[in-house]
C-alpha cells in the first residue's frame, strides 16, 4: 500500500502441482519431465521466478515482503 505495508489478498498455488507418485503426476509435472526438467528444479524455477519479479519492483514492496518473511521465520 502507499505506506510501503504488504498486503496478501489471496494465495493461490498453481493448480494441480503435486509432486508425481505412483498413482500419477500432475500435468504441469508432466510438462516439466517432458522438457527434462524434474519437479525439484520445476519448484525452484517457480521460486526464483517469485523472488525476481518482487526484487524487480520498486522497493517498498521488497522491503514489505523481507518483513513478512522475517516475522514467519
Amino acid at each position: 500500500d502507499a505506506q510501503g505495508r504488504l498486503q496478501v489478498l489471496e494465495v493461490n498455488p498453481k493448480p494441480d502441482l503435486r509432486a508425481p507418485n505412483p498413482s500419477g503426476a500432475s500435468l504441469l509435472a508432466l510438462g516439466a519431465a517432458h522438457q527434462g526438467m524434474s519437479y525439484d528444479d520445476m519448484i525452484l524455477s517457480l521460486v526464483v521466478d517469485f523472488l525476481h519479479r518482487v526484487l524487480s519492483s520498486p522497493p517498498p514492496i521488497h522491503r514489505s515482503l523481507w518483513r513478512a518473511v522475517g516475522r514467519c521465520v
